[in-house]
């Protein structure tokens, strides 16, 4: 197994830090990295705030439901499809945008695959530095204020938080679903019933849960998928679109 196999199939979330900054040589080596991820077309419809403000991470860990952990580490990307650039650009060039719609889902779409590829190689540098990381999808939530915050646009949409810093704790790789339920040939192969009760047969509810919800299915929509920082994040998410699309 090669080094860079070896860096992927050993990544795993990371939310305890060392008191130690990232050295410069290291944040410029994941910039770089960063910066040369594959785009669309190579419009790179994508921006990158990199916060090392320690009240401003307070404030993100606030808005970013409410994780402490947040604060902790040393340096936070946040990755953001964005289309000003070429919005601006348009302008200057006189484009007549009375001839099409723009921008669109397809622009809004590939800015948000342009971030989100951008965040997965940062992440693998990182980690190849011995630094680690940690996704944090609630960047989404709380529109509002974090387009207040960290003075975003209407042509520009959060798509993930990294946060990032040198490891404290051992590897613990998370269980995974068997990948014969991931991969399929050819063509999608819709689970059974058997065989979708088996993809979750080893998904246990914490203890602190365990005298509330009878199986896992209920536990996980209570707790995520129908949870309050869901819904707010769908509600974010809304106004995140319209407003993209009705500039």
């Amino acid at each position: 197994m090669n080094s860079t196999i070896e860096v992927l199939t050993n990544r795993f979330s990371v939310r305890a830090y060392l008191d130690k900054p990232i050295s410069d040589e290291h944040q410029d080596v994941i910039n770089e990295v960063i910066y040369r991820s594959p785009t669309a077309g190579n419009m790179q419809d994508f921006s990158v705030i990199v916060v090392d403000d320690q009240n401003l991470k307070e404030k993100l860990s606030k808005l970013c439901d409410n994780q402490p952990f947040i604060t902790k580490a040393p340096l936070l990307y946040i990755f953001v499809s964005d289309f000003t650039r070429y919005k601006d650009y348009f302008e200057l060039c006189e484009v007549d945008e009375n001839d099409f719609s723009t921008p669109h889902y397809g622009t809004m779409m590939n800015g948000i695959i342009d971030a989100t590829i951008a965040a997965q190689s940062a992440s693998v540098a990182a980690n190849s530095l011995g630094i680690g990381t940690c996704y944090i999808g609630d960047i989404i939530e709380n529109k509002e204020q974090i387009t207040d915050l960290l003075g975003l646009n209407s042509n520009m949409i959060p798509v993930a938080m990294l946060t990032c810093g040198y490891y404290k704790q051992e590897v613990k790789l998370s269980p995974k679903i068997d990948k014969k339920y991931i991969f399929h040939s050819n063509k999608y192969t819709r689970a059974s019933s058997d065989e979708v009760k088996d993809i979750f047969s080893s998904k246990k509810i914490p203890k602190k849960y365990q005298d509330q919800y009878s199986n896992f299915g209920e536990y996980y929509y209570a707790t995520k998928v129908g949870a309050d920082f869901s819904q707010e994040m769908d509600r974010s998410m809304r106004l995140y679109i319209d407003n993209f699309k009705q500039q």
